[in-house]
């Protein structure tokens, strides 16, 4: 209906909601569930009738997967003006970077074509979310403050429903040189069973950063059922990563280190080596720049290296005191 529509996939103030504010988790006893047919979805309640809140186990209901398929799902947002939605083109059109995963979906504000995959494949377009996803700059660093533009795109991944056959949650920036195959390596020295496969990757030594974010499945349902909780970090001069990073750890899920994820300035403080032993490389914001980084990596890249012989467990850095 159109009030649970509001409740779950509102797009922004001309919707008649707050979707900074709005709760991801539709606080009705409608559950949606999603099934790809072709292009289009179907939406379907669950259960129960209108006067009461869904049971704990109901809305947990929501999100579980009843088989996984395959290993990472990835996604991206873009602007609808700018470099973003060409890099991603260039990217789709080589079957290379989020569209090498076992699945993805781009959002954006507006639905655009980003031609069709591999060249000769399915057209891909944006998943629209609507509203503004203009934000401003601050903090310490001037970043730009952008959780509650997340905010809508991780309740609009909720809605897609795409990653729930997949054991991982892989959200990717539109100017990061990102090899799956490599994500794939790293992801076999991080599975583990005794804390139910709940785990997400930091992969800057500064905590977690924005260009490349893994997380599992479980993880990702944890920390939407937790939002709630996280409240209190809304007030922080933080971006999404930050956001994420800290609210993650509120809610207790695993935090392992991986920094072979990422090479980044804002990370390493040094020019980033697309020979070097990472699974991404950032940022590159011009086609021509993107690919010279791509074809190095390909060509020279030291692969894994000793990237994954990291000793098991790794040591975890204590909570931060948020």
């Amino acid at each position: 209906s159109g009030s649970t529509c509001q409740r779950i996939c509102c797009g922004g103030a001309q919707d008649g909601c707050d979707p900074d504010g709005a709760s991801l988790i539709p606080q009705s006893p409608f559950l949606l569930r999603h099934h790809a047919m072709g292009d289009e979805r179907q939406v379907e309640t669950l259960n129960g009738t209108d006067d009461k809140y869904p049971a704990e186990n109901q809305s947990d209901s929501m999100m579980e997967s009843t088989q996984v398929e395959g290993v990472m799902w990835c996604y991206a947002l873009i602007l609808p003006t700018g470099y973003e939605g060409g890099l991603l083109s260039a990217q789709n059109a080589k079957g290379v970077g989020i569209f090498g995963c076992d699945g993805y979906a781009v959002f954006s504000n507006i639905t655009i074509s980003l031609g069709k995959w591999n060249g000769t494949g399915k057209e891909v377009m944006t998943e629209a979310i609507g509203g503004s996803l203009t934000v401003p700059y601050g903090g310490k660093w001037y970043t730009a403050l952008n959780t509650g533009v997340f905010l809508r795109v991780w309740r609009a991944v909720v809605v897609h429903g795409g990653y729930a056959n997949f054991k991982w949650l892989v959200k990717a920036d539109a100017d990061c040189v990102f090899f799956p195959n490599r994500l794939r390596d790293a992801l076999v020295t991080t599975s583990r069973e005794d804390d139910g496969g709940t785990a997400y990757m930091i992969n800057c030594k500064y905590g977690l950063h924005g260009p490349i974010e893994a997380l599992s499945r479980k993880a990702f349902e944890v920390f939407i059922r937790g939002i709630p909780q996280c409240d209190t970090l809304r007030s922080q001069p933080w971006g999404e990563d930050k956001y994420l990073d800290h609210c993650l750890q509120l809610l207790g899920v695993r935090r392992v280190l991986a920094y072979e994820l990422l090479d980044e300035l804002a990370c390493g403080e040094k020019e980033v080596d697309c020979a070097s032993s990472h699974v991404a490389f950032h940022p590159f914001k011009d086609v021509k720049g993107f690919f010279s980084c791509f074809q190095e990596a390909e060509a020279h890249g030291a692969w894994p290296g000793d990237a994954l012989t990291r000793t098991w467990p790794p040591t975890i850095p204590e909570k931060r005191k948020l």
